[in-house]
């Protein structure tokens, strides 16, 4: 399916839908994306077009309570880069009704209030004050080539809660493959703010080992912040992630080896323009294949931002990076400059210096730099460009990329 076909199947399957309902809105984005990529230490170079349509048709009834979402996107690829990842790719094609208690949705979607998830299904949901129990079903999206297929099935249900303060969400999905269990698996996310200045932020992933039936820890996110105003703030943080098994649809056993990071960081304003900030990171990797001397390593960063530097309406972000650890130690020293021209032009540039020392080989620096601009033309069209390349002792890579963007 080429670029305009996925424009056109969208547009003769909808438009007709929104014109029969004399309160239809139809809105959307199309964008136009170029990407190419050239690296002086191989003959292989990326060219990649990208032509991707996100439409929403709104009140398609009397009251607006119905609408449909589609996204799309198709990838020509003219580069001697070879990729396994479909050019073709749709990410929502659904129909949702949303009333005052209950929403229902059919077609590709994400389950309301459950992101981590995507069916080829429906999604049925009761809600009110605040409060809601949500269940799916129906076929998984193809892991690797995210096209349709009866292999793979999903089905789950769900409880959350959206309160001013709290938003907390708990729910149970099984995946399926040809007839057998793939994976089982529990998620939850909370946010809560009880004021003062205090945000708090969890989210786990527990999955449930098919062979012992035991449910172990798969990943897990916790942050506590505290910004009592608007100049200081600090953070502290903890995460741990593993891979898992998918039961049925993988023939090889994966390495369920632990990463984890504990972090702490904090910002202060001062003279109103001037904003320092800094971070500490002690990283771990619990891999039975890494030496044990490779496993752990701490991370430094300490920057500065500066705005409107001498009154000419340039930000700068001045910062310095240490890396020590996992068998190699690096500082990495970088600044950002950015402008806005006549509220419709937005210019940036950046440049940093990496120096590498290995336990095992020759130290190595690279120069990274970039420039960004993003042109908005009218509310409906704006142009983006992007220019990033990095030198190492051995090699150069270039890259530049293009977005013409349409709202409707």
């Amino acid at each position: 399916m080429r670029p305009l076909a996925i424009i056109g199947l969208a547009f003769t399957l909808l438009l007709p839908v929104a014109g029969a309902f004399a309160a239809s809105e139809m809105h959307g984005r199309l964008y136009f994306e170029d990407y190419y990529s050239s690296d002086t230490g191989s003959d292989l170079f990326q060219h990649l077009f990208t032509t991707r349509l996100r439409l929403d048709i709104t009140k398609l009834n009397d009251d607006g309570s119905l609408a449909f979402h589609f996204d799309g996107r198709d990838r020509q690829n003219f580069g001697s880069y070879s990729s396994t990842t479909e050019n073709d790719r749709i990410d929502a094609f659904n129909l949702d009704y949303a009333g005052e208690v209950w929403y229902l949705a059919a077609g590709r979607l994400w389950p309301k209030e459950l992101s981590v998830e995507r069916v080829d299904g429906v999604n049925v949901v009761a809600q009110k004050r605040g409060y809601g129990i949500g269940v799916f079903g129906g076929f998984k999206p193809d892991t690797y080539a995210e096209m349709f297929t009866a292999d793979y099935t999903s089905a789950g249900a769900y409880v959350f809660v959206k309160k001013d303060n709290l938003n907390s969400s708990l729910a149970f999905t099984q995946n399926g493959f040809k007839g057998g269990t793939d994976r089982q698996y529990v998620y939850g996310q909370t946010i809560y703010q009880p004021g003062g200045g205090v945000l708090a932020f969890g989210s786990v992933t527990i999955d449930i080992n098919q062979e012992t039936m035991a449910p172990g820890l798969t990943s897990g996110i916790f942050e506590l912040s505290y910004r009592p105003d608007a100049k200081k703030g600090i953070i502290a943080g903890y995460n741990q992630f593993r891979a898992y098994q998918l039961w049925e649809s993988m023939d090889d056993q994966v390495d369920t080896g632990r990463q984890e990071s504990f972090y702490l960081s904090g910002n202060y304003r001062f003279r109103e323009k001037y904003n320092v900030y800094a971070r500490v990171e002690r990283q771990t990797r619990d891999f039975e294949s890494i030496a044990e001397e490779d496993k752990k390593a701490m991370n430094y960063k300490a920057g500065v931002n500066l705005d409107n530097m001498a009154g000419s309406g340039v930000n700068a972000d001045i910062s310095a990076f240490l890396n020590d650890g996992f068998g190699t130690r690096y500082a990495t020293y970088s600044a950002d400059f950015s402008r806005q021209f006549m509220d419709k032009i937005d210019a940036a540039m950046s440049a940093s210096y990496t120096h590498h020392s290995y336990s095992q080989s020759d130290a190595d620096s690279v120069l990274a730099y970039g420039l960004t601009g993003n042109y908005y033309i009218s509310k409906k069209w704006s142009l983006s460009l992007a220019y990033n390349g990095d030198c190492g002792s051995e090699y150069c890579t270039n890259s530049l990329f293009t977005r013409t963007a349409y709202r409707f």
